[in-house]
């Protein structure tokens, strides 16, 4: 067997491809090499270039279930998403069993599997036997001590059952947190810090007069237009992975719009005064480092990101609306302290993942 390891990626969104990123970078350092990258797809995601640029590594791209979103292509439609997976249940299941023979060419040593779902399907219909170690902040979902915000009861079931199918067959489970909770040993999990790449040690940070904005949905670019016309004096950069922009385009005066772009964005986000974006994992955690406030809108009908931007409150990182309405930044600037805490929690278990890694394969 190859002392190497296979990365499985869940494609949507950005957050899980940018911490394959950041752990590839650790792989690098202690000589373990990364046999291969399988991403789980939809047909609405284009991979951005700066992961296809960096992953240095043979790519495999397989159709997995992934949400499918309304007409506004603001928020998920969950009856066109059910739809859809039925309507694509074989092409899943075929999907699977590539993975299945993906790993038999390969021979890795280890699966590190970030939430893609045709993990479990794979070991369940095509007997994969690849030990997994599963990497997700999702993982948090599952421990008795974290604080779900109230009510929405049917969405909570569902996104601790579905949490715990992605992680079926692990060893171990990596809940990335923003802050600390105990190790569940019953259950596999082991929380860690967020997988941050090493580029942020390099960013220059400073308090620049303008706003960032992250929007992966396009839809939400007419909310943030209509923000921007109530402040008419403020700088907006919003980047975003709408198609067919390549380059920076100022759309209306003082609001430019950026195609997703790794390097320019986190050199914007240590420059700017507060980050507006739907309540991705990683860029509440990238902002967190930068000691940048943020104000999170989560995308509607996406519970995993409700659930995100109330755990903002909780790890005084800024807060959250349900729209970006103009008057969320005045409030969270005057609330915000920057949180020594995070950076603690982070130096302190941020090898714990590459140290397990390491110790599992150098035993094979």
């Amino acid at each position: 067997m190859s002392p190497g390891v296979l990365f499985v990626v869940q494609g949507e969104g950005r957050g899980h491809l940018t911490q394959a990123l950041a752990l590839k970078k650790q792989l690098d350092i202690h000589q373990i090499p990364l046999g291969g990258m399988v991403v789980g797809q939809n047909t609405q995601r284009d991979l951005p270039s700066y992961f296809t640029e960096k992953i240095q590594a043979p790519l495999f791209r397989l159709p997995s279930p992934n949400f499918v979103y309304d007409q506004q292509k603001k928020g998920i439609d969950m009856l066109g998403s059910a739809k859809s997976w039925i309507k694509n249940f074989r092409a899943f299941k075929t999907a699977a069993h590539d993975l299945k023979k993906i790993t038999d060419e390969l021979q890795p040593a280890l699966i590190i599997n970030f939430f893609e779902p045709l993990v479990p399907i794979s070991i369940l219909s095509a007997k994969m036997k690849v030990p997994v170690f599963s990497v997700a902040h999702q993982y948090v979902f599952e421990h008795s001590a974290y604080i779900f915000p109230e009510g929405r009861f049917a969405e909570k079931r569902m996104i601790r059952a579905y949490t715990r199918f992605t992680g079926y067959g692990s060893l171990h489970k990596y809940a990335l947190s923003l802050y600390p909770l105990p190790d569940r040993k019953k259950q596999k999990i082991k929380v860690i810090p967020p997988l941050l790449r090493n580029e942020l040690n390099k960013v220059a940070v400073s308090n620049e007069d303008f706003v960032l904005a992250y929007v992966l949905n396009e839809g939400y670019i007419g909310e943030l237009i209509a923000f921007k016309e109530k402040y008419p004096q403020l700088e907006i950069h919003c980047f975003t992975d709408k198609k067919g922009l390549t380059a920076p385009e100022e759309i209306r005066p003082g609001f430019y719009l950026h195609p997703l772009n790794d390097v320019t964005f986190l050199d914007m986000m240590g420059r700017c005064k507060i980050l507006l974006t739907t309540a991705g994992f990683e860029s509440i955690a990238e902002s967190m480092y930068l000691r940048k406030p943020v104000l999170c809108v989560p995308v509607k009908g996406h519970y995993e990101q409700f659930c995100n931007s109330r755990d903002v409150v909780r790890a005084e990182a800024g807060g959250f609306s349900d729209t970006f309405e103009p008057e969320g930044i005045p409030r969270i600037l005057e609330r915000y302290e920057e949180n020594e805490k995070f950076i603690l929690w982070y130096r302190s278990r941020k090898h714990a993942l590459i140290q397990d890694i390491l110790l599992h394969v150098r035993n094979q």
